[in-house]
């Protein structure tokens, strides 16, 4: 019988038997219901073709043991799995179809692990730190991880490129440049913000312009009757 204790190594192993996670809105549900759409059936009897035949296949000289031990183990890693924990890998004992399970669990949750890491990492120097300009990698995932790092970027650019236009037409206006509004096309709550930000450029505009007539009936003219007039300005602009 070929059985052995696995190794420790600096991710968490499996252990014996015994020690029994606006537009790019709607691209992610589309992506999520074009995933669910296009499940497929794990083939089976004899439409299953293996990646590596008879030298990777369990020899026949080990016992129902070794089998279940084996099969036990990856049942421990998948429940991990189902639970969210992506630190467990497999480790391989033999030269065999349990190998190639191994190595491909394993890829899976390295890659799956590295999505995750990489939100986290989005979340804190977005959200945190107030970088909107940084985005997320997908370099090394595929195919659905793939798609969701991209829906993620995808919602950075429709939250970010709307709150740095705020900033630029708002840095404008501390400068005195009021020839400036906010041009890029939005919609919903941020179409509410670009209308405020540029009807507040239409009324100081306004005012700018009144208070230099003004001035220019008083200080030139000597109209000393001379009042400025701003439609739909509050009480600090008439004051």
């Amino acid at each position: 019988m070929a059985s052995g204790k696995t190794t420790k190594t600096t991710t968490r192993p499996v252990t014996s038997s015994s020690a029994l996670a606006s537009e790019s809105t709607n691209a992610a549900v589309a992506a999520a219901d074009n995933t669910q759409s296009q499940r497929k059936e794990a083939p089976t009897g004899d439409t299953l073709t293996r990646r590596r035949v008879s030298t990777r296949s369990i020899d026949n000289t080990q016992d129902d043991g070794y089998v279940n031990e084996q099969l036990t183990r990856v049942l421990y890693a998948l429940d991990a799995f189902k639970k969210g924990d992506v630190s467990v890998r497999l480790t391989k004992q033999n030269d065999d179809i349990f190998a190639d399970i191994a190595e491909a669990y394993n890829s899976m949750v390295e890659m799956i692990g590295g999505v995750g890491g990489e939100v986290s990492r989005i979340s804190k120097v977005a959200g945190v730190e107030g970088n909107l300009k940084a985005r997320a990698s997908g370099e090394n995932a595929s195919g659905f991880w793939r798609d969701m790092i991209n829906n993620i970027n995808g919602l950075m650019d429709s939250i970010a490129v709307p709150v740095l236009e705020v900033g630029k037409v708002l840095k404008n206006i501390s400068k005195g440049n009021l020839d400036e509004t906010f041009q890029i096309p939005v919609s919903g709550d941020f179409k509410v913000m670009a209308e405020t930000i540029n009807k507040t450029i239409d009324n100081l505009n306004l005012f700018a312009g009144e208070v230099t007539r003004v001035a220019q009936e008083v200080g030139t003219e000597g109209k000393l009757g001379g009042q400025a007039s701003v439609p739909n300005v509050g009480a600090f602009g008439r004051s």
